[in-house]
Order: structure tokens, then sequence, then C-alpha cells
């Protein structure tokens, strides 16, 4: 489990919470906050992120702008005064928040009838 601030990010069952509330959030956008978590603290390309969520199938880099723009919102992050995720122009997105590994013990999560919509 990798927390940042106050989100947990469970990559074994493909899971947000946001203090012990699950997120509902649809694979992909799952998979581009995954993604940056997991490279936290460096530069990832367009074409990176492409490569590696899509690698046999081409998808218009405006795609990425649609998944940012959702995980944004989700986090409550600013595009102007990142706290999560910093576009970095004509390059690339940097996950700018400190993420901590964890048990999953250690957090108190809530039943899954708590999901809240990404919306």
């Amino acid at each position: 489990m990798k927390q940042f601030e106050s989100f947990a990010l469970d990559t074994s069952n493909e899971r947000l919470w946001h203090e012990g509330v699950q997120i509902a959030l649809a694979y992909k956008p799952f998979s581009v906050l995954r993604y940056l978590v997991e490279n936290a603290g460096r530069l990832i390309t367009h074409d990176e992120l492409l490569d590696a969520l899509w690698p046999t199938t081409y998808v218009q880099p405006q795609v990425l702008r649609t998944y940012m723009l959702e995980l944004r919102k989700v986090l409550g992050d600013d595009a102007r005064h990142p706290k999560f995720i910093q576009t970095l122009p004509k390059r690339g997105y940097s996950f700018v928040a400190t993420v901590r590994e964890s048990s999953g013990g250690a957090l108190k999560l809530r039943k899954p009838l708590e999901v809240r919509r990404a919306t």
C-alpha cells in the first residue's frame, strides 16, 4: 500500500482510499495514478506513460490530459499549485507528493459499502 497525504493507493487490490473511504476510480485512471505514484519524484514523459499503459495500441495524447483532469479532481489537486501531479509543459508529468510504503493493516479502511464515486 502506498500512502501520500491522506490517500492510500492499494496496488494489490487496485483501490484508492481517502481518509478510510474507498474512491471509485475506473481502471485506466487508476493505472495512470499508479504509474505516477510508483515513479514519484521524476519526470514521466507523455511517450513513456503512453507506452507503459497502452503498449500495443495507438492512443491520442489528449487521453492523458483527460485522465489528469479526472485524477486532479479526485485528489483535490490544482494544476497551478500542484500538491500531487505537476505538469511539465511539452514534456510530461511528475508526482510531487511524498509517497510512503505501508502495510494495509496500518490504515483503518472502511467497508466497500462506503465507496465514494469519482465525479
